[in-house]
């Protein structure tokens, strides 16, 4: 009977072995997915790529948040370079438009300089032309006879 205990024994023994065992794997970290078993030792930013069951719920969200916040700022930054590019063509045209209104105002200075030229050579003209009648008329009307020229050379002295 002794035999039949002791083997009975090792039979409840063998039985509340494999009890624990199931145990231990139903209870375990493996089946429960607990996240710790996946965490290294090198940091808690990494983890073990055969141990890691997923992210969690916090995570996944976290996640998106970032994702959301991120879109959000690319999507602030092209309106700001959206905004800097219609401005800078905004001053383009307004550039384009004092160097056309500067150009205008150039060139009615240099037709009034012009103007003002030949208004000066107008009256030197009239000026020149007065001088040279004044001359005919008045300066030149007695014209020098042979017994002018006949005066000169007479004597030694």
């Amino acid at each position: 009977s002794s035999g039949i205990n002791a083997e009975y024994g090792d039979k409840q023994k063998e039985l509340d072995d494999n009890f624990t065992e199931l145990s231990n794997q139903v209870f375990g970290d493996t089946l429960t997915e607990n996240p710790a078993v996946a965490q290294s030792s090198f940091g808690a930013h990494r983890v073990i790529t055969d141990r890691w069951k997923g992210m969690n719920e916090d995570q996944k969200a976290e996640i998106q948040r970032i994702r959301e916040q991120q879109q959000a700022e690319k999507q602030r930054k092209t309106e700001e370079e959206r905004e800097l590019q219609m401005e800078y063509e905004r001053s383009q045209l307004l550039q384009a438009n004092a160097a056309t209104l500067l150009q205008r105002e150039t060139e009615r200075k240099a037709a009034e300089v012009e103007k003002k030229i030949a208004e000066e050579n107008m009256r030197l003209q009239k000026e020149q032309k007065d001088a040279l009648t004044k001359l005919t008329k008045e300066v030149y009307t007695n014209p020098p006879t042979e017994a002018y020229f006949t005066q000169f050379n007479t004597g030694t002295r």
